[in-house]
C-alpha cells in the first residue's frame, strides 16, 4: 500500500514539510536499491520498517 504527504503526515504527527522530506529520502533509497518510486507516494511496509514501526503495527493490527 502506498502512503500520500497527508497520510504521512497523519501517522506520524508531522508538518507537510517534514513528511516530504522524509518521503524523498527514503524514495532515494529505494531507488538505489532498482525499485521504481513514485513522486510524493511511499510504501507503507517501508516507512514503517526504516522508522522502526514495523513490530508496534503489526501489534496493533492483531488486537483488532
Amino acid at each position: 500500500m502506498l502512503l500520500n504527504v497527508r497520510d504521512v503526515m497523519t501517522l506520524l504527527g508531522i508538518p507537510e514539510s517534514s513528511a516530504y522530506k522524509l518521503i524523498s529520502q527514503l524514495n532515494s533509497e529505494l531507488k538505489d536499491q532498482g525499485y521504481i518510486t513514485l513522486r510524493a507516494k511511499i510504501n507503507k511496509n517501508y516507512l514503517l520498517e526504516r522508522l522502526g514501526l514495523m513490530q508496534w503495527a503489526e501489534h496493533n493490527n492483531t488486537e483488532n
